[in-house]
């Protein structure tokens, strides 16, 4: 068996909250899947009984899946079921979600998992005007999945899954956020505005030494 990485950049993506609930019950399916084969490949030659309830105790703590909420008001939530996207807590406006197994493996036993996923969907947009950014790029989007582990057959369920639903969820305004679409927005929109704003500033101006006098 071969430990082997594979990542998914999900673009121009629309989610509902059953979207993301539905996603979130997936991969606590595909954990439970790992944990049993995780235990089925143990060798506990030379243990005792406490000693081998220990390491399954061990891995059923270890093989959770973690949910990291954030919202547009500040909001900061870890969950570790689904039940959080019903809840009256969860933010009216998401900035950002993270469906993390390998995290909550690794903290509990220094390891990485058999296999294990970590999802992150960047909800947060552009600013208008903002001069920091690079102007001829695409707008930035910090979203990605990704999949490890050694067995094949899950990796390949994990990534099949993902592609369906984010080409199911596919709004096709990625044209919004293509190279040098800010520079087009920017100079033939919001720049003659913002000119045209200052006509009516630059006439007072003219004006006054013939309305004011000496």
């Amino acid at each position: 068996m071969t430990f082997a990485t594979y990542k998914v950049h999900p673009r121009n993506i629309s989610f509902e909250k059953s979207d993301l609930k539905r996603l979130a019950d997936f991969v606590t399916q595909k954990t439970v899947e790992t944990k049993e084969a995780h235990k089925q490949n143990l060798n506990f030659e030379g243990q005792t009984g406490e000693q081998q309830a220990d390491v399954l105790k061990t891995l059923d703590e270890a093989y959770k899946i973690a949910i990291f909420v954030y919202g547009a008001e500040g909001e900061e939530l870890l969950v570790h079921d689904s039940t959080i996207f019903d809840a009256p807590e969860f933010p009216e406006k998401l900035t950002r979600l993270t469906i993390d197994t390998i995290i909550p493996f690794r903290n509990r036993t220094n390891f990485a998992p058999r296999n294990g996923i970590r999802i992150d969907l960047d909800f947060s947009s552009s600013k208008i005007l903002d001069w920091q950014s690079n102007l001829s790029g695409p707008t930035p989007n910090l979203s990605e999945a990704l999949i490890q582990g050694v067995d094949d057959n899950w990796r390949a369920a994990m990534i099949a899954h993902l592609q369906k639903l984010f080409h199911g969820r596919k709004n096709y305004r990625g044209f919004l956020h293509a190279p040098f679409t800010y520079d087009t927005y920017l100079w033939l929109f919001f720049m003659p505005l913002y000119f045209y704003s200052l006509i009516p500033t630059a006439l007072k101006i003219d004006l006054c030494p013939l309305a004011c006098g000496d």
